[in-house]
């Protein structure tokens, strides 16, 4: 049912126009009740539901909202980025809360993807940040020896892609055939650990591929 800014018909009674008033209070409802409760429901009439939004582009900035505590939901255009946050209300230190990363996830060999973060600055996402990547074992070393570094972004240039070396890194040896050790640590010689990249020491005599995963604090 469409809504029609036809009514009333003014060649028409009152009598006569009841048919297309109560079609357009019908329509009327069904559009509010999309994200709304709607109005004949007779509970929580007028609150959200959900915030539907047409494209993103351009960016929308900003989508009021009053329910539970939240003040606003806006998308914020950088040069290369859209950030997409929450607003809240008063009582919060950092009370901007970033939903998207500042760069397109990445589910390459070597990648990384983004946890929301609170942000005082809108255009730093002040969270947690996911690498992973893969050392061949041809950069491992062996002997107690440190590996080549592992550079968290493999692009060219290695730029950071954390603020500080990262909180926690992971790494799973791959074991050839027939050798019974792999013991493989990250580095804790100074300077092998970065923002950039870390390395790892190889006590084995064999070298081995090694899978990565690192946790950090994003730029």
């Amino acid at each position: 049912m469409t809504f029609s800014t036809a009514v009333p018909d003014g060649a028409t009674t009152i009598a006569g126009n009841k048919p297309k008033f109560l079609a357009n209070f019908t329509s009327m409802n069904t559009a509010f009740s999309a994200d709304h409760t709607q109005f004949d429901s007779g509970v929580n009439v007028g609150l959200h539901k959900k915030i539907s939004f047409i494209g993103n582009s351009p960016a929308l900035n900003p989508i009021p909202i009053t329910q539970s505590g939240i003040t606003m939901i806006c998308n914020t255009s950088g040069s290369n980025f859209t950030l997409s946050c929450v607003e809240r209300d008063g009582g919060v230190t950092k009370d901007r809360v970033q939903l998207t990363a500042k760069t397109t996830p990445l589910t390459d060999t070597n990648g990384r993807s983004f946890l929301p973060g609170r942000t005082a600055v809108w255009n730093q996402s002040m969270g947690l940040l996911i690498c992973w990547g893969m050392m061949p074992k041809g950069d491992s070393g062996t002997n107690g020896n440190e590996s080549a570094e592992i550079y968290f972004n493999p692009a060219p240039g290695h730029a950071a892609l954390f603020s500080v070396p990262p909180y926690s890194i992971i790494i799973t040896p791959k074991r050839p055939a027939g050798i019974v050790d792999t013991p493989e640590f990250v580095s804790s010689v100074a300077g092998s650990l970065t923002t950039t990249f870390f390395k790892i020491i190889n006590t084995s005599t064999a070298q081995h591929d090694v899978y990565w995963m690192a946790i950090g604090h994003e730029v």
